[in-house]
């Protein structure tokens, strides 16, 4: 398998999205990309995988389009190569087989279309599909964002703002870390400051953001 390091949120955010068609037929492959060229889409278009995974190393697409059959590689490996790139996936193609078209979607494909293909029904897949990239950028972005503002905190502004969002008192938490209810109240001022939270609820959606990432663990 094909060794390929993620994008950080910056490289992500800094560059244009890229459409990668990866079709042994040419005809085919030109079809796709003047679709989506016509909406103003930037495309790659590789014959095969080898070429998309080359091409992917150097410059990552923000989706594929797909078909399962290819000439060096099985498509639905493919899909499992970009898939560990966090790549969402449309396959095209013609294949039938119910076994492969379950196992692309369980997979994570965002769809599966067959011949005859419309602009209209490649353009809603790929849109979908940059959509769900999106939203991966914009999680990770705020990841980093998140994580930055966290390591800002002293351990001991970490340890209130864990007993903060899991819903305690300052009068609670003194007595739990052994300090003055004054104390906690200018931990927790910092903490706002510190996390540049606008108000409580946001601190605590920035806390589940950390959790979600197995990162809450640094709080202990």
């Amino acid at each position: 398998m094909t060794t390929q390091s993620r994008e950080t949120p910056e490289q992500m955010s800094g560059r244009n999205e890229i459409v990668y068609v990866v079709n042994d037929n040419p005809e085919t492959r030109a079809t796709i990309c003047c679709y989506l060229e016509g909406a103003g889409l930037d495309t790659r278009a590789c014959g095969s995988a080898a070429e998309c995974l080359n091409e992917s190393a150097a410059t990552p697409p923000c989706c594929a389009i797909l078909d399962i059959e290819l000439p060096d590689m099985s498509g639905l490996d493919l899909q499992l190569e970009l898939a560990a790139l966090g790549v969402p996936i449309v396959f095209v193609t013609a294949y039938s087989e119910v076994t492969a078209i379950v196992r692309a979607l369980k997979a994570g494909a965002v769809d599966l279309l067959q011949p005859p293909l419309s602009r209209d029904n490649v353009l809603v897949a790929v849109n979908a599909a940059l959509d769900q990239y999106r939203r991966r950028r914009h999680a990770q972005v705020t990841l980093v964002e998140v994580r930055n503002r966290r390591a800002r905190l002293t351990p001991r502004e970490r340890q209130v703002m864990r007993l903060l969002v899991n819903g305690m008192m300052n009068k609670q938490i003194a007595l739990d870390l052994g300090i003055s209810e004054v104390t906690v109240q200018i931990h927790r001022g910092r903490i706002m400051d510190k996390m540049r939270a606008r108000s409580f609820a946001h601190l605590v959606r920035m806390a589940q953001t950390l959790e979600s990432s197995l990162d809450w663990e640094e709080f202990s």
